[in-house]
């Protein structure tokens, strides 16, 4: 090989493992007082469900919070089917503080295993017992 083959190659390599040794979830932002770079809090989705036993066709409460994710965002509602999460009926839209409210109901009994996703952020799972 040509000397100058070898150097470019050896330069991309380098440039590859710097770039493999920063994580893309640690993304950098600049700080709007100082301006030095501060490294960006991964977005969050927190789920609670109230009441979390209920009998057939009783409504059930579901609340949560985001942060790192835009107000105004779609939230869905998700129910473990065998291996599959699967959209159900509610949904909604975070509000100003990025909290969010949807009401459901069930028409089976059983133990769901229910969360919620924003903008591709999965929430913790919660179960609520169907009498």
């Amino acid at each position: 090989m040509r000397p100058s083959v070898v150097l470019r190659t050896v330069a991309g390599l380098a440039v590859v493992s710097a770039l493999a040794t920063v994580p893309a979830a640690h993304a950098t932002t600049s700080s709007p007082r100082t301006g030095n770079p501060t490294i960006a809090a991964p977005a969050t989705n927190k789920l609670q469900a109230n009441p979390r036993t209920v009998k057939v066709r009783e409504e059930v409460e579901y609340s949560g919070r985001t942060s790192g994710i835009r107000a105004g965002t779609r939230v869905q509602l998700q129910q473990l089917i065998g291996n599959h999460w699967t959209n159900v009926q509610g949904k909604t839209d975070t509000i100003t503080n990025n909290a969010y409210t949807i009401k459901d109901d069930f028409r089976t009994s059983g133990k769901k295993s229910m969360r919620t996703v924003a903008a591709n952020v999965h929430s913790n799972t919660v179960f609520v017992t169907v009498k």
